[in-house]
């Protein structure tokens, strides 16, 4: 549940940026390409994540925006699986298999299932009220998030994610070679970079599923491929990503930006949004402190 506006406004995305994110269905990477970075890594250890997000990146390089709207339910969906066939064997094999196994996912509506669909259906009354009495800022009719999961409908078209705009569909198409998917645990990702190499991390809640006591090493391998002066956004609901001292003068956390970007989140599940900045020298500092 990343709001766009979040990630975007914490990491400020660069033309020429190397950028490491997980795949989160799709929708961070593919709203990312807008700003032109030189590459996109989206790392996912999740299959049905991974299927998602290469059905969103074929559907992108095939369909009009239209079809693509349709393919995955933000459009009533019911021809989404005869659209799917426009973009089948653009699929590698085991995609194919997935998504010819779950053809109901694509007729009822790809967004429309898992949470959406339990939080519209039985939480959606009760989580419209905590909004109205927590959240009173925030109009839901015109929330990109909020709007399908209590509502059951999508926003308005000025009130879509970018990629999914008139304007921004086009310019996400022209750079889809930037995009690359990989299946991995992304620690392990992570170990297998080049040192300073990676400008961007937008890692969602990556630390509500990383193992106790793991943090700070995840951390480490952060501060190892990251360029100087490198973004990195980590959200969480149920952990907070706490930087451990012998971090703390190389990864240090930009607190009023984090302040900002949490005014400015429309979807308010995290409990907190942490923006941290990796300082110049920080991985030759990070090595000699192992060494």
């Amino acid at each position: 549940m990343d709001d766009f506006a979040v990630v975007e406004g914490a990491l400020t995305p660069q033309a020429g940026d190397r950028i490491l994110t997980l795949a989160s269905a799709g929708d961070t990477p593919l709203n990312l390409l807008r700003f032109q970075p030189a590459e996109i890594i989206a790392v996912d250890i999740a299959p049905p994540q991974l299927h998602l997000t290469k059905l969103k990146i074929a559907g992108a390089r095939e369909l009009t925006l239209s079809d693509f709207r349709r393919l995955i339910g933000v459009s009533p969906p019911g021809d989404a699986d005869v659209i799917y066939q426009k973009v089948r064997g653009l699929l590698e094999p085991e995609t194919q298999s997935f998504w010819d196994d779950h053809l109901d996912l694509l007729r009822r509506g790809i967004i429309w299932q898992g949470s959406v669909r339990r939080m519209s259906t039985f939480w959606g009354p009760l989580a419209r009220l905590r909004v109205r009495l927590f959240r009173p800022g925030l109009t839901v009719a015109d929330n990109p998030y909020l709007a399908p999961l209590l509502l059951g409908r999508m926003p308005p078209e000025e009130h879509l994610p970018p990629y999914l705009t008139e304007s921004g569909y086009p310019v996400v198409q022209r750079h889809l070679d930037r995009l690359t998917v990989v299946h991995s645990d992304i620690r392990e990702f992570l170990r297998q970079q080049p040192a300073s190499t990676i400008d961007v991390f937008a890692l969602s809640n990556v630390t509500d599923w990383l193992p106790r006591g793991q943090q700070s090493d995840f951390l480490e391998l952060i501060v190892r491929a990251a360029r100087p002066g490198a973004r990195v956004l980590i959200c969480g609901h149920r952990r907070v990503a706490e930087v451990p001292v012998h971090l703390r003068g190389q990864l240090v956390p930009d607190r009023d930006l984090q302040t900002e970007v949490r005014r400015a989140d429309r979807v308010g599940y995290f409990r907190r949004i942490c923006v941290l900045r990796v300082q110049p020298g920080a991985a030759q500092d990070e090595r000699r402190g192992r060494g």
